[in-house]
């Protein structure tokens, strides 16, 4: 250690600070002390004992040391020759001002006490009310906002509500003793306008970038990294896609990183809202700077409701709601002292902030009445976890339940109280109630942080009871069952979640510290892919998977899966195999974020339901999912449902029918981005890489892919030093790597995708096959599939009445040949295959002469043409063939109760030609002989009462079945 430190002091550039990694019994836990970082970085404080006769050595601020007592006097100290410890601490402490860890200031507290306590002694002395002792900012001196409700700016033909929601530039003021900060917001709030929403009740959200269009189409409020994968093509641009966190969506309204949009550009969204009541926020997602986005203040609540949860009076469950129903995120922030929001300007390991903000408010308090609320808790913080729990200011030893009662995606089985909430990790969503019912009016509680990463921060949020009587109603007995997923035989797919050094692609001689999440091929194994563009999940569509995250490292990760719900199964401790508890909220409840401790291993199941696409998964450390702890799945349909028939159809994808559905290049020129990487330069798409093109030819130059044929070409990324392939002026940068090819199929009309080369994904006019979806295809997907102008349940062609997975537009086809074709006269066939029987039928074959067989397919006829002379429904050809007379009923040959002679060889047999001809009479398509009801109407046995009905054909269908 010695080594180390001097290590340190001659070379300050090498001191990259600290861990201590503790031996709790709860959970392996890790602290980085980052000795470069922050205003007041900590310093290391070594205890040795010289040689010789040493004693304590006393200073007037209270410090001791044990030296000899020359070198005492030497540096002003006072030698106590009676111990030669300093442990205890034997020296006269002087008392002041303590700024407390909180900010708040104490009065004539010791030096010892104070920083025991982790506040900041002010010198003997002093005192709260001199100016020259500042604590920073006082504590719940500002009231809790409570975020408005959005309201729809219109209603869409089909009766779906529509929002917008406008990404601007604001000062808000976050605290009374700041400066209005800058922020980037949602419709110029931070936190965002909430949206509320009802299950199965679609909205339309447009998305409009109003960010400043300067320079390189806005720039950024916030240094932007161009290290980060995302920045190292796009640099500081204002770039934005906002993510349903929870959302159950195709992929493309989910807010897929690389679909952003630019100042001036907008993106229309639809919200199918097909999934279970939750607390669900929106919140940006945009590659390589969600980080910044999020911290500028592009965050919201989505609160959907259903008709059991409602948010009303009166809800079925009897919960608190109107004033009684808050949404709380809390974040953490730091302050330049101008007010203005302060961030690393280089990509960090994990940032936090030392101050925090509790709905857009540092520190805030809240007057509540005595009775129950409903707090709807969300960690929106960048990396920062929580440990809170009540604290009446008081009686600080009082406990004070939380009753939980849902976590990410929805209610619980039956309220679970909590005497803290232990920790919870970014993105977390807790759903609590908490009772003021018992306090005085004037009692104060304070919701306190216990999480001592540094810098540390207590405190969250105050509660004030009134003396006004609140919403008394009972806690529920029971909420929401949540019945468990059987995990047995479930295939499992393996991650491991890594850190590597890495050398910036624009900026190869600077080396950095980079997140992965590791694709396995098997528990421990070989690494398949770890890179965004790295696809190596394709679940299946109405299949259920296992997931393990594997952390080797000393870093909790709270890992996010798009498009799912899940439920965590357990954890074990890598290092000793044994089993680490679960939290409450984690055991049989839905969640999208899972927190995998240090040193552990998660599982978690999920089925992948309705949409096909890209979708991502990633750290929730929005540090880490900048810097490449970021992945992406594609969901397909099953490969079985691939007719190979060179059409890309309904039920048929890229992934799942390659021979149908193919891939092309995902850039698209126009976009602004010159994709050197598939191919584009100046001859190829001059829009996007033709660089200034001012002056003189000869100073003219071609961005994008160097192919040789260009005048003065610049291969993007071929000299680190030339930046004129980023041209953020007039707005053009490029990508060096080749981007991930676009998925006919996947309802994502994306990169070199067309409506001719993929009607099914881009002909907006229809993006499905004409008069209804086949087999397979799914009813709610948010998508027109008949072009109809209805979605979704509202959509009859999507109604299955008997549950059979097939819809019954589709069953009515059933008989048919071509399922896209209705069945107009009800005969169980499709129209223009009337007459096709199933055995020898050729598809679209015609039956010209009306004699119940497609022509040239009689089983025994020999003339497709021939008349049936004697109307008795056989071909005069067949019954030729049989020997008898065409014209006498007597000599046909002997038939075998229920062999329906007309639509089958008289052979004395019972098959499915007389379950077709059966069918046929009880509709009244056919209308049948004496000698056809002789063997065919068989209720009561061999009675030939002139009616052929439902009894009759089931007798015949169990005969046919079970011939004798």
């Amino acid at each position: 250690m010695a080594s180390d430190v001097q290590g340190w002091l001659d070379s300050p550039a090498g001191n990259f600070g600290w861990i201590l990694v503790g031996d709790e019994a709860r959970n392996s836990t890790a602290r980085r002390f980052s000795s470069r970082e922050g205003a007041q970085p900590p310093t290391l404080q070594i205890d040795f004992t010289p040689t010789g006769d040493v004693f304590a050595c006393c200073f007037t601020d209270g410090s001791c040391t044990v030296t000899d007592t020359t070198s005492c006097s030497d540096q002003g100290g006072t030698s106590n020759t009676g111990t030669s410890s300093c442990e205890p601490n034997i020296c006269p402490q002087p008392v002041g001002a303590c700024c407390n860890l909180d900010e708040s200031c104490s009065n004539a507290v010791d030096r010892l006490t104070c920083e025991i306590a982790g506040g900041a002694f002010q010198g003997g002395g002093s005192s709260c009310s001199q100016g020259s002792v500042d604590c920073g900012l006082t504590p719940f001196v500002d009231p809790l906002p409570v975020p408005p409700v959005l309201q729809p700016v219109g209603t869409r033909p089909d009766g779906v509500p529509q929002y917008n929601v406008e990404v601007l530039t604001a000062k808000q003021n976050l605290h009374s003793e700041l400066p209005d900060t800058d922020v980037w917001t949602y419709n110029g709030a931070y936190p965002s306008f909430t949206i509320e929403a009802m299950r199965d009740a679609p909205i339309e959200v447009t998305y409009i970038n109003s960010l400043p269009a300067r320079g390189n189409r806005g720039g950024h409020i916030l240094d932007v990294d161009e290290c980060a994968h995302g920045p190292n093509y796009y640099s500081d641009s204002a770039r934005i896609v906002t993510h349903l966190h929870g959302g159950h969506l195709p992929a493309r309204f989910d807010g897929h990183p690389e679909l952003t949009i630019l100042p001036g550009e907008t993106d229309v969204y639809e919200y199918p809202n097909n999934q279970d009541a939750a607390t669900l926020w929106y919140h940006d997602h945009a590659l390589g700077i969600t980080r910044l986005n999020v911290y500028a203040g592009m965050a919201g609540f989505y609160l959907l409701r259903d008709t059991e949860d409602t948010g009303d009076a009166g809800n079925a469950f009897g919960l608190p709601s109107g004033e009684y129903e808050i949404p709380v995120v809390i974040q953490d922030r730091e302050f330049n002292p101008d007010g203005s929001l302060f961030y690393n300007p280089t990509i960090q390991n994990a940032f936090k902030g030392d101050r925090i903000v509790v709905n857009g408010k540092v520190w805030p308090f809240l007057n509540v009445e005595q009775g129950k609320y409903r707090l709807r808790l969300l960690n929106g913080s960048q990396s920062r976890e929580y440990s809170l729990r009540l604290e009446n200011l008081a009686d600080p030893s009082q406990v004070i339940p939380f009753h939980l009662i849902g976590t990410d995606l929805g209610l619980i089985d039956a309220p679970i109280a909590l005497d803290d909430i232990s920790i919870m990790s970014p993105a977390e969503r807790f759903d609590v109630i908490v009772d003021f019912e018992p306090f005085a009016p004037g009692t104060e509680i304070v919701l306190r942080n216990g999480e001592l990463t540094p810098p540390r921060i207590p405190n969250v949020l105050k509660f004030v009871v009134t003396d006004e009587e609140g919403f008394t109603g009972a806690l529920p007995a029971s909420l929401r069952p949540v019945p468990p997923l059987n995990s047995e035989n479930v295939p499992t797919r393996y991650f491991r979640l890594r850190r590597v050094n890495a050398a910036c692609s624009n900026e190869p001689t600077r080396i950095i510290g980079e997140w992965l999440v590791e694709s396995l091929d098997g528990p421990g194994g070989t690494v398949t892919g770890k890179q965004w563009d790295d696809i190596r999940e394709f679940p299946i569509l109405g299949t259920r998977e296992i997931w393990e995250f594997e952390n080797p490292t000393n870093s909790v990760h709270p890992m996010h899966v798009h498009l799912v719900k899940f439920q965590v199964l357990d954890k074990t401790d890598i290092t000793s195999g044994d089993p680490v508890p679960l939290e409450p909220w984690e055991i049989n409840t839905w969640k999208d974020t899972v927190r995998v401790p240090p040193n552990s291993r998660v599982r978690i199941i999920m089925d992948f339901e309705d949409y096909l696409g890209k979708f991502a998964y990633h750290c929730h450390i929005l540090d880490h999912e900048d810097h490449e702890m970021m992945r992406q799945f594609q969901a397909m349909n099953n490969p079985a449902l691939c007719d190979n028939d060179g059409s890309c159809e309904a039920g048929e994808d890229c992934a799942s029918c390659p021979g149908d559905c193919g891939q092309t290049s995902g850039a698209l020129c126009g976009n602004g981005l010159c994709e050197a990487g598939d191919g584009e330069n100046c001859a190829t798409c001059a829009q996007d890489c033709a660089g200034k093109q001012t002056g003189s030819a000869d100073k003219q130059f071609c961005c994008g892919f160097d192919d040789g044929e260009v005048t003065n070409s610049i291969a993007c990324g071929a000299d680190i030093n030339d930046n004129r392939c980023i041209d953020s002026g007039d707005e053009l940068f490029c990508r060096v790597s080749e981007r991930v090819a676009a998925c006919c199929g996947d309802a994502l009309c994306e990169g070199g995708e067309t409506s001719a080369s993929c009607a099914l994904d881009c002909d907006a006019t229809c993006p499905r096959e004409p008069e209804g979806p086949p087999q397979g295809a799914a009813c709610t997907d948010g998508i027109d599939n008949d072009c109809d102008g209805l979605i979704d349940t509202g959509d009859p062609d999507c109604t299955d009445s008997d549950a059979d997975g097939l819809s019954d537009v589709y069953e009515t086809n059933i008989l048919g040949t071509d399922p896209y074709v209705k069945d107009t006269d009800g005969d169980g066939l499709a129209d223009g295959n009337d007459g096709v029987v199933p055995v020898g039928a050729i598809a679209g074959g015609v039956d010209a002469n009306g004699d119940g067989f497609i022509d040239g397919e009689q089983t025994l006829g020999t003339d497709a043409l021939q008349a049936d002379t004697d109307g008795d429904r056989l071909n005069d050809g067949v019954e030729v063939a049989n020997g008898s007379d065409p014209t006498d009923e007597n000599s046909w040959p002997a038939l075998a109760d229920g062999d329906c002679a007309p639509k089958d060889d008289p052979d004395g047999e019972v098959n499915t030609g007389d379950v077709v001809v059966g069918v046929r009479m009880a509709l009244g398509i056919v209308t049948a002989t004496a000698l056809e009801l002789a063997h065919c109407d068989l209720y009561p046995e061999n009675n030939p009462d002139g009616v052929f009905n439902i009894p009759d054909l089931l007798l015949l269908m169990q005969r046919a079945l079970t011939p004798p």
